[in-house]
């Protein structure tokens, strides 16, 4: 379970990301990505204090508020919408540090031979959270942008992003703190299972102007920076809260 969560994390934050490692925006940006049928399939809006990823196609909505620390996960399908809290994720990582020193206490009082095989078997789950960050050296053209291909495995999931610099999609470089605290707070979760997890997609650098996943081929098709409506970031008021994705007690 908390493998899989991690691993959605991650994927589900690549796009926002490959922003931070060199930008933060002072100006409100939206991101409008459209599959191969040309619809609008996702789409991502950056503000000052929130940001927020909507799959149009799955109807979710992930949406980050940078002043309350928090995190807000919304299915419009079931117009439900579950909270994880910083105190929620402090709870995760004392909970997860919790079961890995009990583990390793339990692993003391084996035989060698029993301790290896055990190790063994937990070094690979827990590998499976190392990203595996590849420059394909593949070059191509989406639209007007020319970007280069770059493959992230996490677990069995692979995403391939076609990276653009920055300055040719539009976007303004500016201090990137206040994004990076969203990045780092995932990263400081799977560190309790392997330090340094997630220090890999540091590394990756520019806009995605074309994501392929499993979701499918997903290109950017425009760049604004025109003000975003206070109300994107709201959830419906008819929307249920339901139950906190990791409750501190």
């Amino acid at each position: 379970m908390i493998r899989h969560i991690l691993r959605n994390s991650c994927l589900g934050l690549l796009a926002c990301t490959t922003l931070m490692s060199a930008t933060t925006l002072y100006a409100d940006a939206t991101l409008s990505y459209t599959a191969t049928n040309g619809s609008v399939a996702a789409r991502s809006w950056i503000s000052a204090d929130k940001v927020k990823m909507e799959d149009l196609e799955k109807k979710t909505s992930v949406i980050y508020d940078l002043k309350k620390d928090e995190i807000a996960i919304v299915d419009h399908n079931t117009k439900e919408y579950r909270l994880m809290t910083k105190t929620d994720r402090e709870a995760l990582k004392q909970k997860l540090g919790g079961v890995m020193s009990q583990l390793e206490s339990q692993l003391s009082q084996l035989p060698p031979e029993q301790r290896a095989m055990m190790e063994s078997m937990m070094g690979n789950t827990v590998q499976s959270l190392q990203p595996k960050v590849t420059n394909t050296q593949q070059k191509l053209k989406v639209g007007k942008y020319d970007c280069s291909v770059t493959r992230i495995e996490i677990s069995n999931s692979k995403t391939e992003l076609c990276l653009a610099p920055i300055s040719a999609v539009g976007i303004k470089p500016n201090d990137y703190e206040s994004l990076q605290r969203i990045q780092s707070e995932i990263a400081e979760i799977a560190s309790v299972l392997k330090p340094g997890a997630l220090n890999s997609l540091n590394d990756i650098e520019g806009v995605p102007v074309r994501i392929i996943s499993e979701d499918g081929v997903r290109d950017l098709q425009s760049f604004s920076e025109a003000s975003i409506a206070p109300d994107v970031f709201v959830i419906p008021a008819e929307y249920k809260q339901g139950e906190p994705l990791f409750p501190a007690q």
